[in-house]
């Protein structure tokens, strides 16, 4: 997958920051998602999982959007996404 790569290539490169725009597009809420997206949702699992180690491979994630509600919940819980800035 590109998520896999893309924090592969991060870590290789380390410490790295990685800039996301549009980042509701990447990792939409799951709750809206129907059974015909749900590789969508397997999308979300798969970052959620890559962003749980960032610190330890030091890598600084920044993301951007301008519809901050339609990101799943889980991103934003504390230990992942720490600072929000409006």
């Amino acid at each position: 997958m590109r998520i896999r790569e893309l924090f592969d290539s991060a870590a290789e490169q380390a410490p790295a920051v990685v800039f996301m725009d549009e980042f509701e597009a990447l990792v939409p809420s799951r709750e809206g998602l129907g059974g015909h997206q749900q590789y969508k949702s397997e999308e979300v699992n798969e970052f959620l999982a890559h962003l749980n180690s960032c610190s330890e491979k030091r890598i600084f994630i920044i993301a951007a959007t301008n519809q901050p509600q339609k990101i799943d919940p889980a991103v934003r819980r504390t230990g992942r996404l720490d600072k929000l800035i409006y």
